[in-house]
């Protein structure tokens, strides 16, 4: 996969994202030494393969590689929307579980709709005209202090969409409702687990741009029949005009002769973070949960504008 910024103020982005020292190689045949992949002549073919798609080789930089220093308006925010809700939007619960495990994956806004109790006394958090039951503001709030950053070393942001009276406005603004928050009546503990894969069937991938109208793109790989290991080498180009507000699609779907495609897996990726080269680049589901053993191998490289 090629990617081209367009024009001379993106002449620069290339060299951005390849810069890379004998250090970083240095670096890399070291963290594999635990492995124990090394034979006594070095680094076998076999080994090698099973490095390409270890979580040592991701797609973009594993560490935050910017400068942080500046004022908060100048970042783009990992942010979520109705982060309370446990499944869809009109007949779930509210609870604290989606929000701890969104800001364990490192979301760093988190939306809250303040509503007051039955009694008009207290506040809850609720979607409301809905059929989804509240959980206390307090439970969200005390959840938020403990799990805040446990991902991320950077600000939470919390947005209230306010429907209170100014009597339970003032109680906000004083950190929450008196007195200590009970156990979630949820319990958090999965009863089973949940086994994904993807079907050998007909799979089918997807690759293109998400950003400024002129940059957005959708391309199609051809259906591989029948394997589980399906190997499509295909490469696609993809001009950019501003690549810093551009993000790479991945899809997987598994093809019908219908036309009607099941989902396989998914990921986004920033342009601005990508690694040149061969990556691990790791599918997640339609919620945004990483599949454990589902990867794909995929390279990736930057031209210069002409």
């Amino acid at each position: 996969m090629c990617l081209r910024p367009r024009g001379s103020n993106n002449k620069n982005f290339h060299y951005e994202i390849m810069d890379a020292t004998k250090e970083d190689a240095q670096a890399i045949f070291d963290s594999l030494k635990q492995l124990i992949i090394f034979q006594r002549r070095g680094l076998q073919l076999d080994s090698f393969f099973r490095y390409l798609f270890r979580d040592l080789n991701p797609p973009i930089f594993p560490k935050v590689n910017h400068d942080m220093n500046a004022p908060l308006s100048h970042y783009f925010l990992f942010t979520g929307h109705n982060s309370y809700l446990t499944e869809n939007q009109l007949s779930s619960h509210c609870s604290v579980r989606p929000l701890i495990q969104a800001l364990q994956r490192g979301v760093r806004v988190i939306e809250l709709d303040l509503w007051p109790n039955s009694k008009k006394n207290g506040i809850v958090v609720r979607h409301a005209g809905t059929l989804t039951r509240p959980v206390e503001l307090n439970k969200c709030l005390r959840a938020i202090k403990d799990n805040g950053f446990t991902a991320s070393e950077y600000p939470v942001v919390i947005t209230f969409e306010d429907h209170l009276t100014s009597e339970l406005q003032a109680i906000v603004s004083e950190d929450g409702e008196e007195g200590d928050p009970d156990e979630d009546e949820e319990n958090p503990t999965l009863q089973y687990k949940h086994l994904t894969a993807i079907d050998a069937g007909n799979p089918k991938g997807g690759v293109g741009i998400a950003g400024v109208p002129r940059d957005t793109v959708m391309e199609e790989t051809k259906g591989i029949e029948n394997e589980w290991i399906p190997v499509w080498n295909e490469e696609f180009s993809f001009p950019l005009s501003v690549p810093k507000l551009a993000v790479l699609r991945i899809e997987v779907k598994e093809q019908h002769s219908s036309g009607n495609h099941d989902f396989g897996g998914q990921t986004c990726l920033p342009i601005s973070e990508l690694r040149t080269g061969f990556r691990a680049v790791p599918l997640h589901d339609k919620k945004g949960v990483r599949y454990k053993s589902v990867k794909l191998l995929m390279r990736f490289d930057f031209e210069s504008p002409e």
